[in-house]
């Protein structure tokens, strides 16, 4: 049977984080389509449902890999910044 996808307040009880802390700290590091998708496929900035299996690889990784991955993340997206301020 497939994994159920959980929301935002689920999560949040099943680290025993706060709503914020899951914003600041998760959001940068989690994949949309891996970690999470959103509600309504047409709006990325809609309620996220999250795969509680993958955030815990995601949590299970070493310090080392979470900094590459968020490093990653911050150049991506000031590269796309970049690219559409040029436009």
């Amino acid at each position: 049977m497939a994994e159920r996808w959980i929301t935002k307040t689920e999560l949040c009880e099943h680290f025993r984080i706060t709503d914020r802390t899951l914003e600041k700290r998760f959001y940068p590091l989690a994949t949309k389509g891996t970690h999470y998708i959103t509600k309504n496929p047409l709006n990325d900035n809609g309620h996220r449902v999250w795969k509680l299996s993958e955030v815990e690889k995601l949590v299970r990784q070493s310090s080392s890999a979470l900094q590459r991955r968020l490093a990653r993340s911050i150049s991506a997206s000031l590269e796309k910044q970049k690219n559409s301020n040029d436009h």
